[in-house]
């Protein structure tokens, strides 16, 4: 998981749409140190998680507090709810899938070059 950013493409059941070249996209990274930080679409954010092979928890999360569209920030609280709600994780390939305790992906991320 560490060593890349992880770009977000798809929160809940719901593939978020290509974003235009002057967007930018939600992203996580997860540092050695077991910090997370990223971007929501509108507000930057950290946090502490905890993780293993396949289990991942994230810790309470900060998060800056600037407004966005309804569509943003409708992004936004559904990946905060994600994070809240992980309990493990799959990598396969370029993918990292967010999961809850029963497996169900929650999140999709496709790895993407650190900038």
């Amino acid at each position: 998981m560490t060593g890349t950013a992880w770009k977000l493409v798809q929160v809940g059941a719901s593939p978020l749409a290509t974003a235009s070249p002057d967007d930018r996209a939600p992203f996580i990274q997860f540092d050695q140190q077991s910090q997370a930080s990223g971007y929501s679409g509108v507000n930057n954010f950290s946090g502490s998680y905890l993780s293993d092979r396949s289990s991942l928890k994230f810790g309470p999360v900060i998060m800056t507090r600037r407004a966005g569209s309804p569509a943003q920030m409708e992004i936004e609280s559904a990946l905060m709810k994600a994070l809240g709600d992980t309990q493990g994780y799959r990598i396969s390939g370029s993918t990292l899938d967010l999961l809850d305790a029963n497996g169900k992906p929650l999140a999709r991320f496709d790895s993407t070059p650190i900038k």
